[in-house]
């Protein structure tokens, strides 16, 4: 899909495919994708397609049942309480503010990335540690999940704040964007992106737990609290406060979830590492608000990058947050050909 996706629609902008058929050609992928699958799990040749309910007894089953009730109904609430936003600024605002909102929290959820992956990392990890009792090890994936997650977080973060005037230029209704906005309602998703970094994997940890119905609970406050502030800030502060709705919930969210993990399971996050990330993500702040480069917007996105890159790369090498920086790039050094022919 990251190469499909792309190339699908750098075909319909060079006029090789009809814009029309962008969603016929949307369908068409997913189902070779979905008939690939059942041919791969067919290969394997340890599924039986006709369901089986005779292996549950029948408390298994309820359990199945109102486990599988909650994991859905945490799905759909999750997706409504951070779209409300959305669906607001389009009764409130106007379709036009939408759009623009939309633009910037679309590249804000890059910020993302890093907690879907150390979410899939950390699901079965969590999930068997809960079944064994390995509560240590839990403790271990929290803690690491905080700080690493906080580490690609910054990153992102400084990357996609300091290229917004390029992204701007690139855009054909540029015109439509005023950067000191852009920049504001950027900064306050990122906040709660970040924020949501900082407390690692606590949803993993309440969602693969005997209390995994409170965090549907907490979602319902989550959803209410965004509906409330954005009914409060909108109208006075526009897509900023939209931003400004989504940053404040997200912090009393996962302040929460921070606390209920804390206090019902014992688990706690340490500090100190945030402390150095941080004062690194803010060093290269002002190194990089002093730096005006005046190229071609594809230009100045690629010397921005790479001066991000480096800087904030040697840092946390420097520093080595969590104690391990150091170690997993002398691992993935040792692992080029060229390095392993020198040593040899």
């Amino acid at each position: 899909m990251k190469l499909f996706l792309p190339l699908l629609i750098l075909l319909v902008y060079f006029g090789f495919w009809p814009r029309p058929w962008f969603i016929y050609a949307i369908l068409v992928y997913f189902s070779i994708v979905c008939l690939a699958l059942f041919y791969y799990l067919n290969t394997l040749g340890a599924n039986r397609w006709k369901p089986d309910l005779a292996l549950l007894d029948k408390s298994q089953f309820k359990e199945f049942k109102s486990f599988m009730g909650f994991a859905t109904l945490n799905g759909l609430g999750a997706s409504l309480a951070l779209r409300l936003d959305i669906a607001m600024i389009t009764a409130m605002i106007s379709l036009e503010a939408v759009a623009i909102y939309g633009i910037i929290m679309t590249i804000s959820n890059v910020m993302e990335i890093p907690a879907k992956a150390l979410n899939q990392i950390s699901s079965p990890v969590i999930s068997t540690s809960w079944t064994n009792g390995n509560h240590e090890n839990i403790q271990d994936v929290y803690q690491k999940s905080s700080v690493y997650g906080l580490i690609g977080g910054l990153f992102l973060f400084l990357l996609l704040y300091f290229i917004w005037p390029d992204i701007i230029q690139l855009m054909s209704g540029k015109n439509k964007f005023d950067l000191h906005t852009v920049l504001m309602v950027f900064s306050f998703l990122s906040i709660a992106r970040i924020i949501d970094l900082v407390t690692g994997v606590n949803s993993i940890i309440i969602s693969y737990s005997n209390d995994y119905k409170f965090h549907m609970y907490f979602l319902l406050v989550l959803g209410g609290l965004n509906f409330i502030l954005n009914f409060l800030l909108l109208p006075k502060y526009g897509i900023i406060g939209a931003a400004i709705a989504t940053a404040i919930s997200y912090v009393i969210f996962n302040l929460i979830k921070y606390i209920f993990v804390q206090v019902r399971f014992g688990f706690r996050l340490h500090f100190g590492s945030h402390i150095l990330i941080i004062a690194s993500g803010l060093f290269c702040f002002v190194v990089l608000s002093l730096v005006n480069t005046t190229f071609h917007p594809i230009v100045n996105l690629c010397l921005k990058s790479i001066t991000i890159a480096t800087i904030y790369g040697l840092l946390m090498y420097i520093l080595n947050p969590g104690g391990e920086i150091r170690q997993i790039v002398f691992e993935n050094l040792n692992k080029l050909p060229f390095i392993r022919r020198i040593r040899s």
